[in-house]
């Protein structure tokens, strides 16, 4: 190895150690309740509270089952345990949350025209 390579790589070890192990740390646990993942949230809901309370499996998406009530929407999934590389025993639900831009509004359309700013053409009838 060349000298100035070997003098970088333990530059770099030597900022990592200074810095702690933060950016070497294990990642959190991703269905830790409150936790989002996309449009979801984790929620403390089990499957079969959900159930009990009127919601409906709809469909499936991957291994996650899509349940809906009205206008409100969970997923359930089976987590992985890396420690066993197995699943868990038990299912994690996450509830539909969409987040909005700085407003917390969503952005309306004008019109319910797929294309609203296109103007129409007036056509009249031939004469005879």
């Amino acid at each position: 190895m060349s000298f100035a390579f070997r003098r970088a790589f333990i530059s770099v070890l030597v900022i990592a150690s200074l810095t702690g192990s933060a950016a070497f740390a294990a990642p959190k646990d991703p269905y830790a309740v409150g936790t989002r993942n996309g449009p979801f949230v984790v929620s403390a809901r089990a499957l079969s509270e959900l159930v009990k309370n009127g919601y409906e499996i709809k469909a499936n998406l991957g291994n996650a089952l899509i349940l809906q009530k009205a206008a409100s929407v969970f997923s359930c999934v089976i987590p992985p345990d890396p420690e066993h590389m197995s699943y868990r025993s038990y299912f994690v639900c996450s509830e539909l949350k969409e987040q909005f831009g700085h407003s917390g509004k969503a952005d309306k359309p004008s019109s319910m025209s797929p294309v609203p700013d296109m103007p129409r053409l007036k056509m009249d009838k031939p004469k005879n």
